[in-house]
């Protein structure tokens, strides 16, 4: 069974948004911001590379490259969400208006609010982005490698 190019370019959309979704959501959050929304260079700075490397996958054809490539981003991803950024520290900087995280201890949201609502979306975004990326590999392995078809004139 192959995957269309076609089903290929949504679920990469589908989830260059849901993690668009959750750089918003970092910055909102404050605590796992940084440059250039904050003055320091933390790991989200880092993050945001990879902005061009999703580019790379949508414009490269390697079958090899795209795997590879889209594994790396899965380890790297995933173990940020359990080591750096984890499902409590996202609930509890929205449901309880004060981050939990070591350089920016107590420091409010950037909304100034309290809801457990805004930190299980929060929370639910982070857990579609980590499970949407675990499958992109497999996505890619199972990609249609066949060159479009020449219009005929």
């Amino acid at each position: 069974m192959t995957i269309s190019r076609r089903t290929v370019f949504i679920y990469l959309i589908c989830l260059l948004f849901i993690g668009i979704l959750h750089h918003v959501d970092h910055i909102l959050r404050y605590d796992h911001s940084g440059w250039p929304f904050r003055p320091e260079v933390t790991a989200f700075t880092f993050s945001l590379l990879v902005y061009p490397i999703i580019f790379s996958l949508f414009r490269s054809k390697n079958k090899i490259y795209r795997v590879c490539v889209s594994l790396l981003l899965a380890l790297l991803i995933i173990s940020a969400h359990i080591f750096l950024e984890t499902p409590a520290d996202e609930f509890h900087t929205w449901a309880q208006n004060s981050s939990t995280f070591a350089s920016s201890l107590g420091h409010p949201n950037l909304l100034n609010v309290r809801s457990s609502i805004l930190g299980a979306i929060s929370t639910i975004i982070a857990m579609l982005l980590n499970v949407g990326i675990i499958f992109l590999p497999f996505i890619f392995w199972k990609a249609d490698q066949t060159p479009p078809k020449a219009y005929k004139n």
